[in-house]
């Protein structure tokens, strides 16, 4: 790290630095990724040091800044007072080579990365305990863990137990992480600061950024690196301000806190919350969760069992009707229960409703300037109609909010009473949640873990991770380079596709979210529309109002400014992004029109607004989730060691050379094109089955018949045999079906996109691709080496005043001079032959110099 003046920063031209033998990273954010790259980085060298892999020991220093203080957990999302419940599971280790390791040392690895198995560990040491002192500070935490737990081991991949545990497992391993790398990679120093701000970065020299730090003191320093590692989440902002941002709670959901708000407030009575409270609630989504569980702790209304069963105390809960009102600006937004198919106990009906197999929508994937979003939700309707007899506008037809919370209590009521039998009963949320979802990844129906291998053995070249895929279908919405616009209702259309999407997504777990609708069915809960714009607060009567509803309280949950984070704000200004423009190029490395730019973006790289009928400051639609970060650091953290040592060995330019090695992994546009020219007939046949689907649902307006018609359309012949069935039976409105469906049919043309294009809609290499692009390195730094050896050998002997022959002998001279001839042949047909014939010989320039 060096240090600039302030008035060197904010010029035009950044002084030259003096050498060092240190690279310097920089990494912009310690919170859960932040700590996981940390991780990850350090069991990835221990891992290759006892390996005995090649491995760079010269000095190289990686410096975290976060703006939280150290005590305040890692992150917004897992801070060490919260106590809200986790939504989703946890992931185990991350995917590193432990090839060869001696079993401790795999413990050891592996344990760096483990966030699953160390959270576990912490809440399964005494589990009763743990349960007790859940039931004291969060209803909803404690249900989720009881039921996760009920086996005696805790099932870490469905949501179980409170976020602070993952804060304090993240520290855990990051002091663990510390001490190994102090004892074993003594080449590697690791600083972090807290309480420290990174407020701005410059690209003047975009290979030697520099940021500007705000730290205890108040003061601005600018500090130079070779490489900025980006790991900032998305600006929240508190949804309320004035009077009303001052009498309501805008804070950690945490009992202390909680409970605190509420009795300054005048509402709690020896430890319970006073009867009669009416408490607002901002949002339906899981932030505005949060503070129920811990709400409802100190009511006496909801008692649990140690299996995660609960029952209602009616005395208590007439006491507190109306207790919460959510209230949210879209009418008919909330946030899904998630429920969860165990595909090895559901029944075959749902492989007869499946109707489209894993090539046909793996030909989706493929097909240029589609819609993902309406696309996956258009075949999880159909496929969830099937299964249950009805038609594809009965699933999710768009309620009002008081409809489609009615809709969820009993959808809830149902499944409660058949998720734990041997042969559950399906529910048609979790159809619809695993149908549309099984689009995006490539299988429906049974046994989905083997349909996907299969796929990706037969289609290698076009089947991508989970991740890859999540990110891509988003991409043609988010970025267009071309001048096209899109129309107001267009982007109003795909953003309720999107929120509809997103909601079962980020669903709230199954029992969290049962209970709080059983609650709405006896009156403890309400859900109302209302604006957090539109809510006022009444110094006189001590009470919030919104769209005519009050309240003694009020809980603004923080929410998305809908912007990138302010840090990024302030770059895309200063590179002046057209809205449109692509705004990172492959691994995610920042574009810039005067050069590649050393920095890398591992934040929330989605989030963007629209702004005329373009997004902007968004490329992709990210997320922000723990499973995409163990997926994703991994791949990051190969690349930045890639980038460190090219650095090292003095290699000019690295980025624009990382990414000439991950063209030479490419496959050739002609295996591209033949690979996916495969996968046409699929993409007619799926557009045909959807297609008449369209037609069905007009001439076989009986659910069950429609059912019964569309598991036999699977098959081309009988589709045709149907059409022709339909024809003759009489109305307009069949007429105009039948030459909707004609015109329908006679349109579909598979579009595939090319090699260039696929691979720009996937922000991250591929594991693969990293794999291949450390091979191709390391040969190039094999052969460096060799040149350098020679070299140190000829200026040994010049110091000396011998000749090689004398010194060594004819042979070993031989030796060096057919080495030194072979780099520079090797040299020669890298720079001069065609890159598409010799694709696996790296580019050496930079050796040519020996």
């Amino acid at each position: 790290m060096s240090r600039l003046p302030r008035k060197q920063a904010q010029g035009i031209e950044l002084r030259n630095i003096s050498e060092t033998t240190h690279t310097r990273i920089a990494i912009i954010g310690f919170g859960a990724r932040g700590r996981l790259t940390l991780c990850s980085t350090i069991a990835t060298e221990l891992a290759e040091l006892w390996q005995r892999k090649r491995l760079s020991r010269k000095p190289r220093i990686h410096e975290y800044f976060e703006e939280q203080a150290e005590n305040e957990g890692p992150g917004v999302a897992f801070q060490l007072d919260s106590k809200a419940p986790l939504n989703t599971g946890m992931l185990g280790p991350m995917p590193l080579d432990t090839t060869g390791l001696t079993p401790r040392q795999r413990k050891i690895v592996e344990h760096l990365t483990d966030v699953a198995g160390n959270y576990s560990r912490i809440l399964m040491a005494d589990r009763e305990k743990t349960l007790v002192k859940m039931q004291s500070e969060n209803v909803a935490s404690s249900i989720v863990f009881a039921r996760a737990s009920r086996d005696g081991t805790l099932d870490t991949e469905i949501a179980c137990g409170p976020r602070d545990i993952v804060g304090q497992v993240l520290n855990d391993m990051t002091r663990e992480a510390l001490h190994l790398a102090k004892e074993y990679l003594p080449w590697l120093e690791i600083r972090v600061r807290f309480d420290t701000r990174v407020t701005d970065i410059h690209l003047s020299n975009p290979q030697k950024p520099v940021l500007t730090i705000k730290g205890s003191t108040g003061l601005d320093e600018d500090l130079q690196y070779d490489m900025i590692f980006k790991t900032t989440g998305t600006t929240s902002l508190s949804p309320v301000t004035g009077t009303v941002a001052v009498n309501a709670f805008t804070g950690i959901p945490g009992p202390k806190a909680i409970f605190e708000y509420l009795e300054k407030r005048n509402l709690m009575d020896s430890g319970l919350i006073k009867p009669g409270t009416k408490i607002l609630i901002g949002g339906s989504s899981l932030s505005a969760f949060d503070p129920v569980g811990i709400l409802l702790t100190r009511t006496g209304i909801v008692s649990l069992d140690s299996k995660g069963g609960w029952t209602i105390n009616k005395e208590r809960s007439s006491q507190y009707q109306g207790l919460i009102t959510f209230f949210s600006r879209t009418d008919g937004d909330a946030i899904r229960p998630r429920h969860l198919i165990d595909f090895e106990r559901a029944s075959d009906r749902l492989e007869q409703a499946a109707l489209f197999t894993p090539e046909m929508l793996l030909s989706l994937q493929v097909q240029e300037g589609l819609d993902q979003y309406h696309t996956s939700l258009s075949i999880g309707r159909l496929i969830t109609a099937v299964y249950f007899e009805k038609l594809p506008q009965d699933i999710e037809p768009g309620r009002t909010t008081a409809d489609l919370i009615t809709y969820m209590s009993n959808e809830n009521n149902r499944w409660a009473a058949e998720v734990d039998r041997e042969a559950p009963q399906l529910s048609e949320l979790g159809v619809f949640r695993e149908s549309f979802l099984g689009v995006v990844d490539l299988a429906l129906g049974l046994k989905p873990a083997e349909k996907r291998d299969d796929l990706e053995s037969r289609f290698p070249l076009v089947f991508r991770e989970i991740g890859a895929r999540y990110n891509a279908m988003s991409f043609n919405q988010t970025h267009d380079s071309s001048t096209r616009k899109i129309s107001l209702e267009d982007s109003q259309s795909w953003r309720s596709e999107v929120r509809l999407f997103s909601s079962f997504i980020t669903a709230s777990p199954f029992p969290v979210h049962h209970l709080f609708t059983h609650l709405t069915e006896i009156g403890v809960i309400k859900w109302e529309q209302g604006d957090y714009n539109d809510v006022s607060w009444s110094d006189k009567t001590q009470l919030f109002e919104v769209d005519g509803n009050t309240g003694n309280a009020l809980f603004a949950a923080w929410i998305l400014t809908g912007k990138a984070d302010l840090l990024s704000q302030k770059i895309f200004a200063k590179l002046k992004h057209v809205p449109g423009d692509r705004i990172y190029d492959k691994g995610r490395f920042l574009r810039a029109s005067h050069g590649p730019c050393h920095l890398m973006e591992h934040g929330i790289i989605g989030h963007g607004m629209f702004h005329e009928g373009r997004f902007l400051n968004a490329q992709w639609n990210d997320t922000n989730d723990l499973e995409a970060a163990q997926e994703t650091i991994p791949r990051f953290v190969a690349a930045i060691r890639m980038f460190e040592d090219m650095l090292a060995n003095r290699i000019p330019n690295p980025v624009v050379h990382l990414m000439e090695l991950y063209e030479k992994t490419l496959p050739s546009k002609r295996q591209f094109s033949e690979q996916t020219a495969l996968l046409q007939e699929p993409f007619i046949n799926l557009g045909e089955i959807h297609a008449f689907a369209d037609l069905a649902a007009v001439a076989y307006p009986n659910g069950k018949e429609f059912s019964e018609k569309m598991q036999r359309a699977k098959d081309r012949d009988v589709r045709r045999a149907l059409f022709q069935e339909i024809r003759k039976l009489e109305g307009s409105d069949l007429e105009k079906a039948c030459k909707r469906y004609e015109a329908q049919v006679g349109s579909i043309k598979f579009q595939p996109l090319d090699l260039k294009s696929f691979e720009e809609m996937a922000p991250d290499f591929s594991q693969q691709q990293l794999r291949e692009m450390r091979r191709l390195l390391n040969r190039e730094l094999d052969l460096l080496e060799g040149v350098k050896q020679i070299d140190s050998a000829e200026s040994a002997d010049i110091t000396q005043g011998t000749t090689n022959t004398q010194r060594r002998g004819p042979m070993a001279v031989m030796k060096l001079y057919r080495l030194k001839i072979y780099i520079l042949i090797l040299s020669f047909f890298a720079r001069f032959s065609n890159r598409e014939n010799i694709d696996t010989l790296p580019r050496m320039d930079y050796l040519r110099q020996n």
